[in-house]
């Protein structure tokens, strides 16, 4: 699961950007500016850190649209299942678009939404996310997305938040929860964000970027050169 899948579910996710990339309201969505905001963990902060965004980038005069695709632990209200994070990202965006195109996913048991959506017998569709969010995009600055749980965070049978950040073409923010063990978390965390980066750009045909021990020999083959 997560980025590191097989070859066909890969040509599956490269379609499914293509084919979005071709809907008319997708190629209006381009020329927003998009950020997914992911954790190492749940609650660790990435619905304090996304809304601060929002409110620093509408305070710069830009129009901001949020998303929360999958949420769980929501609460019924008299308008129906709604996520106290989705809720603080409109609030902070002055949002006006309907609910469930910045919440198309939610569920009210609090576990892991793949398990949520499976007893409610949903199935996330990526798809689906990707047709709001271009929907959201077509009228603004930038789009904030927040994911729910980690980067690998499953959102069904087959796909995790890492999946849905390539379909959504967006570059991933990460938040540390400052607790024991959090340098092994976001060290593990950083390492397969940027394994998916360079699995996206390698497919799209750009050079695969330097990490890890090849920046450290490429430096010193510099310094070598002088």
């Amino acid at each position: 699961m997560g980025c590191g899948g097989s070859q066909r579910r890969t040509r599956d996710l490269r379609r499914s950007a293509h084919r979005a990339r071709l809907d008319p309201q997708a190629r209006a969505a381009v020329m927003a500016r998009r950020l997914f905001v992911t954790g190492t963990d749940t609650g660790v902060g990435k619905t304090v850190v996304a809304c601060a965004l929002v409110r620093g980038l509408r305070e710069l005069g830009a129009r901001v649209a949020v998303m929360k695709p999958v949420a769980s632990g929501a609460t019924r209200t008299p308008e129906g299942l709604r996520s106290a994070d989705a809720l603080a990202l409109i609030q902070a965006a002055g949002a006006t678009a309907p609910y469930p195109r910045v919440n198309p996913y939610c569920f009210e048991p609090p576990v892991s939404p793949h398990i949520a959506a499976k007893e409610a017998m949903i199935d996330v569709d990526i798809g689906t996310i990707r047709v709001n969010f271009d929907i959201l995009a077509k009228d603004s600055d930038w789009v904030v997305v927040e994911g729910a749980g980690g980067w690998l965070a499953p959102i069904n049978e087959s796909q995790s938040m890492a999946d849905l950040a390539l379909v959504l073409e967006a570059p991933a923010l990460m938040v540390v929860g400052v607790r024991l063990g959090c340098l092994n978390h976001a060290q593990l965390t950083r390492s397969s964000i940027e394994a998916c980066a360079a699995d996206a750009l390698e497919h799209r045909g750009a050079r695969r970027p330097l990490r890890g021990l090849d920046r450290e020999r490429s430096r010193s083959g510099d310094d070598a050169r002088g």
